[in-house]
């Protein structure tokens, strides 16, 4: 254990790098450590694989940890952080593991990937990229799920101790390739690796030093390595250590990441180890169901009590996950459609062009495939994903669930995939080399989370003329125009449309319609409904109007109300504060938040639209609380609906109070 100090004029860093950077969840590991393991696969054949095991360590087992990181040096220093206003969880960890006298660790195990390989001060490698560096990062090729180099810190994110140990395999195909970092052969030689880290705040020690928390290493000393910190545990020495630590690993290629202290930042403290692995296997399934379809990754969940499950899209399909079930079938089938929507079931398929231009070359024409599905009335029971689009590319990720509720209001429901770059040719084709600059194209358009394709810093600096507004036309007006066509329905005998297969079946909620009550003269006509899997939270979009026998100013109050048994309203649910906005701007028009008291249940939070009388209609859109379940097949969150109430001003009645419908 090593602590550097700094000199008294260094400025401290109050928190740990990037907080704010990523939202420390499970999710949110599922994705970076999803794609990371993908992206270090690529010198190896065959696919990659990733364990994730729970450890609770208790008894002799803690104690031999305890021993072997030195913990009694590193719990002085966390001590030091009671009741500080930081990230980290440090008052309920220390109360948690001296009450409890147990350890709860997740250690991230990768396979057959290249391992962490790279000199202790040598840069560009993914040694350095992964645990010194900080907004570094270091990918075999360019369309790498990683881009930003600040993933590395959600490890950090869910450890309560803000420990991460990491333990790694070099393979020996490293040496058959050219790279430039320093001395291949003798690490692959000399492998096992191990090497731990906390990344603690900084903190005043005394008057006139400051103490640098980031700055803790766990490793060997080493008097002739020039960081003057412990340094990596080679070999032997290595491979001992980590049998101590709990690490053991079978002797194949890849890296064992250890979060110490594991634990959500709004979670429950201990945490819920059976609520992580659900959480764990439908993210690891919401998200990288591509990539498990293709055969590149392999996932599999090892509790504390040493049992192991296989995470695969069939199972998913069949018990953890069934919402990804109409993407997968897409996925399956489309390449062999034509371009014409029947019946429930049916698959047609088309494409998008658009052009880009990277910076010192010449534009380039491009295209990405787009899938679509008409849902059968199983699919409809899983009404968070209908009106979705699934968008990817080659790294097999699903970046996100686009919502298209508004283009199924002009026609039938449906559920889509964008296949993007080397994605575009799969299941069994190979990438052009234009679908390679595609994903390169798209990979500069994701954030640090890689949960969308929008404007990022990478996209400006690599690519001329309207990059941007490219990115967002492959997910808005070029794939409107590429939709619209297959889910339009035609006019019936009488010249009604004819209604969405949504209309046929039972959503589980009052979904687009309005319940039009003789008395009520404010009409809400949800356009599109989901439930976002990362928040857990729903969220709405919807058209909120006077009827039109209203001439005046109107209010209207926006509420959620959960089902219970019979589709009977059951209790309420808060919007979330600041949790409603216009999507189309409305002069004349303002939504807002208030707390509603009740006398016998508690107060509720409603969402407000206050509209002058020149106004005709506004687009909401209104999130709910956050809810404890992440998935909206349980009981926890079942079916819900918005409900509108509203005041209207007439010429004879004024501020006449109204019933509108949900």
């Amino acid at each position: 254990m090593n602590i550097k100090d700094r000199d008294p004029g260094d400025s401290m860093n109050g928190d740990i790098p990037y907080k704010d950077a990523l939202d420390f969840d499970i999710p949110t590991l599922a994705r970076e450590s999803g794609q990371n393991i993908l992206d270090a696969n690529g010198v190896m054949d065959g696919p990659a694989k990733v364990v994730y095991q729970f450890l609770r360590l208790e008894g002799e087992k803690l104690e031999t940890f305890k021993d072997a990181v030195d913990w009694g040096a590193y719990e002085e220093h966390l001590e030091r952080f009671r009741d500080e206003d930081t990230s980290v969880r440090i008052d309920d960890f220390l109360d948690d593991l001296h009450e409890r006298e147990k350890l709860d660790i997740l250690v991230v195990e990768d396979r057959n990937t290249h391992g962490l390989y790279g000199g202790e001060i040598e840069d560009g490698t993914p040694y350095n990229a992964l645990v010194r560096d900080s907004k570094i990062t270091v990918k075999d090729d360019d369309t790498s799920g990683g881009s930003h180099g600040v993933g590395k810190f959600i490890n950090y994110g869910l450890s309560m101790s803000s420990m991460v140990l990491f333990y790694s395999n070099l393979p020996e195909e490293l040496l058959e390739q050219d790279l430039e970092a320093e001395d291949v052969e003798t690490q692959v030689k000399n492998s096992p690796r191990l090497v731990g880290r906390g990344l603690l705040p900084d903190y005043r020690r005394d008057d006139k030093r400051i103490l640098a928390g980031e700055e803790i290493w766990f490793g060997t000393d080493d008097p002739s390595d020039q960081t003057e910190r412990p340094v990596s545990m080679w070999g032997a020495t290595a491979e001992r250590t980590a049998e101590r630590l709990g690490l053991a690993r079978p002797d194949v290629p890849g890296t064992s990441v250890a979060i110490v202290g594991f634990g959500q930042p709004n979670g429950e403290v201990p945490p819920d180890i059976d609520d992580a692995v659900e959480t764990l296997k439908h993210a690891i399934a919401y998200h990288f169901w591509p990539a498990m379809e293709m055969g590149d990754l392999e996932v599999e969940i090892v509790g504390p009590d040493g049992d192991a499950e296989s995470v695969t899209v069939n199972r998913a399909m069949d018990e953890f996950a069934p919402e990804i079930t109409p993407f997968v079938k897409i996925f399956r089938q489309y390449q062999s459609a034509d371009d014409v929507l029947g019946e429930p079931g049916d698959v047609a398929k088309t494409t998008i062009d658009f052009d880009f231009q990277p910076k010192g070359e010449d534009p380039i024409d491009g295209s990405v495939n787009l899938g679509v599905r008409v849902p059968t009335a199983a699919d409809l029971e899983y009404t968070g994903v209908i009106n979705h689009v699934a968008i990817f590319r080659g790294r097999g990720m699903v970046v996100d669930y686009l919502p298209k509720g508004s283009l199924a209001s002009r026609g039938r429901d449906f559920h889509a995939i964008l296949a993007a770059g080397k994605a575009r040719s799969w299941p069994d084709g190979s990438p052009s080399k234009v679908d390679e600059a595609v994903d390169k194209f798209l990979r500069a358009a994701e954030p640090a989370e890689h949960d969308e394709w929008d404007n990022h810093p990478k996209l400006q600096q690599n690519y001329k003329g309207r990059c941007a507004g490219t990115v967002r036309d492959i997910q808005g007006d070029y794939l409107k125009e590429a939709l619209l066509p297959l889910i339009r329905t035609e006019d019936d005998n009488e010249g009604d449309m004819v209604p969405s297969v949504s209309a046929l079946f039972d959503l589980g909620t009052e979904g687009r319609g309005t319940d039009d009550d003789d008395h009520g003269l404010i009409q809400c006509t949800v356009l599109n409904r989901h439930f976002d899997q990362t928040e857990r939270r729903w969220v709405y979009e919807a058209e909120v109007s006077p009827k039109p026998e209203v001439h005046g100013s109107w209010d209207a109050t926006l509420s959620f109300r959960p089902k219970g048994e019979d589709n009977n309203k059951a209790g309420n649910i808060n919007v979330a504060d600041e949790g409603i906005e216009l999507v189309h701007p409305a002069p004349g028009a303002s939504v807002g938040t208030a707390v509603k008291e009740r006398d016998r249940s508690p107060d509720l939070r409603v969402g407000v639209v206050n509209a002058a009388a020149s106004v005709p209609e506004v687009t909401i859109r209104v999130r709910s609380e956050q809810l404890p379940s992440t998935n909206p097949r349980t009981g926890d969150i079942g079916a819900i609906s918005l409900s509108a109430t509203g005041d209207v001003e007439t010429a004879d009645e004024p501020d006449a109070a109204t019933d509108g419908g949900d």
